[in-house]
């Protein structure tokens, strides 16, 4: 974690402090292991959470950038279609996932599933039932307290700090204390460590759920896992992927087999 983080957050909390809740900027540094067949393998991804007082969105940075140039593709049709065609000239991501967290009780999970769109939610209090240990750490500056958690398959590790009194953290995580600055499965498979805070001037805006179709978790989990299989079948128009766009996706799909999350299917 960077050292400017306390500069950061004691310029942009100290600074309101008393004053209504503001919006905050919290960027996470994600190390992976995607891959179970090649262990040595660590990939990294930047992350961003946005969050106030009630609600929250935590969402992959070259997600961000990548919606940017879908929101520019739907008013021009040439792009949009060169874009489908080329896969591996967009952004890349192993994590399509946009998460809300609402009024800190409900978890809103959207994606978008090749030319469909999904969410489903969860009740946070299923997802974090933490328990806090009497263990204590320095992290940056921070004095940090250790929580435990059992979740999607993994048993986590996490570190919190009350001197930042956001109640939040990356992926589904929240509800502690305080801000998670760093939190790991056992297994290291899955890093998350903060290395940034600031303010955010911008309202967070939930989706509008019309526009998406609401189904179960696993239903949303299996159609994310299997976006890739069977390419041609899913694509919904006219489209010739090049052969580079093709060996590009179908490597994706073989080498992501290590999710964040597992959910047994029925």
């Amino acid at each position: 974690m960077k050292n400017n983080i306390v500069i950061l957050f004691l310029f942009a909390f100290l600074g309101v402090y008393g004053q209504k809740s503001k919006t905050y900027k919290v960027e996470y540094q994600l190390n992976y292991r995607p891959d179970t067949t090649q262990i040595k393998k660590i990939k990294s991804e930047l992350f961003t959470l946005f969050i106030n007082d009630s609600i929250s969105r935590f969402i992959s940075n070259q997600k961000l950038i990548k919606d940017s140039i879908a929101f520019k593709a739907r008013f021009d049709k040439n792009l949009a279609l060169e874009l489908i065609a080329n896969q591996d000239k967009l952004p890349k991501s192993d994590f399509k996932f946009d998460i809300y967290k609402i009024n800190n009780s409900q978890i809103s999970v959207y994606e978008n599933i090749f030319f469909d769109n999904y969410f489903y939610t969860e009740e946070i209090e299923n997802i974090n039932n933490w328990i806090i240990k009497k263990d204590t750490t320095i992290i940056d500056n921070f004095k940090c307290q250790k929580a435990t958690l059992s979740f999607g398959g993994r048993n986590y590790e996490a570190w919190f700090t009350e001197e930042i009194p956001i109640k939040g953290g990356p992926y589904k995580f929240s509800n502690l204390p305080g801000l998670i600055l760093k939190i790991q499965d056992l297994k290291e498979d899955y890093i998350f460590s903060t290395i940034n805070i600031q303010l955010y001037n911008e309202n967070i805006v939930l989706p509008n759920n019309n526009d998406f179709t609401k189904i179960s978790k696993i239903e949303f989990l299996k159609a994310s896992k299997d976006r890739l299989k069977d390419l041609q079948k899913k694509v919904k128009h006219k489209i010739i992927l090049s052969k580079k766009s093709k060996s590009y996706l179908n490597n994706r799909y073989k080498s992501f087999n290590n999710p964040i999350e597992f959910v047994a299917e029925n």
